[in-house]
């Protein structure tokens, strides 16, 4: 199950930076406004804080896109992971 989502992930980060990409003349335009494109931590890492705040910071980090934000679930565990995810600077949901 591990290298099924090491490949999606290297799928969607592929698709999302080059929608990222196309995106970004409105993002730069509207300061920020708009032109935002969202890429999600994997569901199966939901009930697991330490594993999920890891691979939001590992999906940032390669994307490297200002108007790319990281999803994170909103359990019970995910919300530890967003908060120290924000604090690390990394803009996310």
């Amino acid at each position: 199950m591990v290298s099924s989502v090491i490949k999606l992930n290297a799928l969607a980060l592929e698709d999302l930076t080059r929608a990222a990409d196309l995106f970004r003349p409105i993002w730069d335009r509207t300061r920020g406004v708009d032109g935002w494109v969202w890429l999600e931590v994997s569901p199966l890492l939901a009930h697991d804080t330490p594993s999920t705040l890891a691979a939001a910071k590992t999906l940032y980090a390669r994307a490297a896109r200002p108007n790319l934000l990281i999803k994170i679930p909103g359990t019970k565990e995910g919300l530890p992971a967003i908060e120290e995810a924000i604090f690390a600077g990394i803009r996310s949901t």
